[in-house]
C-alpha cells in the first residue's frame, strides 16, 4: 500500500467514524472498524515492529480527529473530533490529496472572499463558493509524459519510457530503478500540481489576491503530509545494547550479553504484548495449541 491509497484508507475510517452516532469509540471497536472499511490496510506493514500500533496509527494519522478520553478497563476511549476538524481552518493535507487524485469522486470547494476550503461529495456549490476539479488522469499522463522526455535516453530500463502503462505499474518501475529518480517525479509532480491548481482558478476568474491565498492554503496542506513513521532498523547484535531509561527499567538488572539471541527475542516478545491493548492483542495470530497450553498453565497456578 502506498502513501496515496494508505491517505485514501484513512478518509475512508474518518467517514465511517462520522457516521457513529456517538462521538467515543474503544480502541476494540476502532479495531474492528478498520479491518471492515479497510480490509486491506494491515498496520502491521506500518509498523513492522508491532508494538502499540493502533494508538501510534491514531497519533500520526489522526492529530486532533481521535483523542484519548480516558481507560475502559485495558482498552482506550476515544473521543471523535470529527465537527472540530471539519469546521477548522488548518492547512488539512486531505485537501492535497483530494486534489492531487485524479478522477476524485470528493469535490473542493473554496470561498474565495475567506480563502477557506471544504470538501463535498457533491460538484454543487452556493452562490459564495467554487468548486475546484482534481487533477484528471490525462493531465496526470501529460506531467508523466514530460518528464520522461526530460530524462537522459537509455538510462533507465525501457518501461520507465512506456507511456502507455498504467500509471500503478509505472510508478512501481520508477521506485525499483533506485537512486533519485523517485523524489525527482515526486518533486517533478507536485510542483506541476500546484501550477495546475493555479490555473484552475484563473480559469474561474478568481481574482488575484484571493487566488494568491488559496494556492498558499494548498501549499500548506501539502506540506503537511503526516510523517511517515521511522524505518524500524534489523537488529545489530555486534552493537553494544543502549542503558535503559531508569523510569522504564525492570526491577533486577542483568547483563543482557549472557542471553543469546533467541532469548532476547521471547523478551522482546513478551514486553511488546505487556505495552498493548486489547485492541492491539486481539490482532495477534496465535496457535491454538500455544493458547491452550497458556490456559492450563494460568489454571495450574
Amino acid at each position: 500500500m502506498n502513501q496515496d491509497e494508505l491517505f485514501a484508507s484513512v478518509e475512508l475510517i474518518k467517514a465511517s467514524l462520522n457516521s457513529r452516532e456517538s462521538k467515543t469509540i474503544t480502541g476494540a471497536l476502532l479495531g474492528e472498524l478498520i479491518r471492515k472499511v479497510t480490509p486491506e490496510l494491515d498496520l502491521k506493514q506500518i509498523y513492522p515492529a508491532g508494538q502499540k500500533m493502533l494508538t501510534r496509527f491514531t497519533a500520526d494519522y489522526f492529530p486532533g480527529y481521535l483523542e484519548r478520553k480516558a481507560r475502559q478497563g485495558s482498552d482506550i476511549v476515544y473521543s471523535i473530533n470529527s465537527e472540530g476538524v471539519e469546521n477548522g481552518e488548518s492547512a488539512r493535507y486531505e485537501y492535497w490529496l483530494t486534489f492531487a487524485r485524479p478522477n476524485n469522486p470528493i469535490t473542493i470547494l473554496a470561498d474565495i472572499e475567506s480563502a477557506k476550503m471544504t470538501l463535498s461529495s457533491s460538484a454543487n456549490s452556493s452562490s459564495n463558493m467554487i468548486s475546484i476539479q482534481s487533477v484528471s488522469s490525462t493531465e496526470l499522463l501529460n506531467f508523466r509524459r514530460e518528464f520522461v522526455e526530460g530524462l537522459d535516453c537509455d538510462k533507465f530500463d525501457s518501461a520507465i519510457y512506456v507511456n502507455s502503462s498504467k500509471y500503478a505499474e509505472w510508478l512501481e518501475h520508477v521506485r525499483t530503478q533506485g537512486g533519485n529518480l523517485f523524489s525527482e517525479w515526486s518533486a517533478f509532480r507536485i510542483k506541476k500540481l500546484h501550477a495546475l491548481f493555479k490555473s484552475r482558478l484563473d480559469i474561474l476568474g478568481v481574482p488575484e489576491e484571493q487566488a494568491h491565498n488559496l494556492a498558499d492554503l494548498m501549499g500548506r496542506c501539502q506540506r503537511n503530509a503526516p510523517k511517515r513513521p521511522p524505518i524500524v532498523k534489523a537488529l545489530d547484535h555486534s552493537a553494544k545494547p543502549e542503558p535503559i531509561a531508569e523510569s522504564f527499567a525492570q526491577p533486577n538488572i542483568f547483563d543482557m550479553s549472557s542471553l543469546d539471541s533467541d532469548e532476547i527475542f521471547k523478551m522482546a516478545i513478551l514486553e511488546s504484548v505487556r505495552n498493548m491493548s486489547v485492541a492491539e492483542m486481539r490482532e495477534l495470530k496465535i496457535s491454538a495449541g500455544l493458547m491452550l497450553d497458556a490456559f492450563a498453565s494460568i489454571l495450574k497456578k
